[in-house]
């Protein structure tokens, strides 16, 4: 009989073992499941934030060719106009190319 209990103890020990170690086992699965969320939600923010500032300065450098552009347009009819009417006609198309320009954008 008492070999009995000492098994009955020890089965129910190595069952409560076993069940804690599910638990132990469930709990790190759940706080590494959280961990990678975690993670993922970080790379995810990365990635906006970098394409974001990629499309910043793709805005950036196309303003940029955009004035000069209208600079070299406005330079080169400058150089041929006659008159200093037509020198400024010439600056009043470029700024107007300029918008037109910045509207395609």
């Amino acid at each position: 009989a008492t070999a009995t209990v000492v098994e009955a103890v020890a089965e129910a020990v190595a069952t409560e073992a076993i069940t804690s170690m599910r638990v132990v086992q469930a709990v790190a699965a759940r706080e590494a499941s959280a961990s990678a969320a975690a993670a993922a939600v970080a790379l995810d923010a990365r990635a906006s934030a970098e394409s974001e500032a990629a499309a910043r300065a793709a805005a950036a450098q196309r303003e940029r060719e955009i004035e000069e552009a209208v600079a070299k347009v406005a330079v080169e009819a400058c150089a041929h106009a006659v008159t200093a009417e037509a020198a400024e006609a010439a600056v009043v198309v470029a700024a107007a190319t300029a918008v037109g320009l910045r509207a395609q954008v």
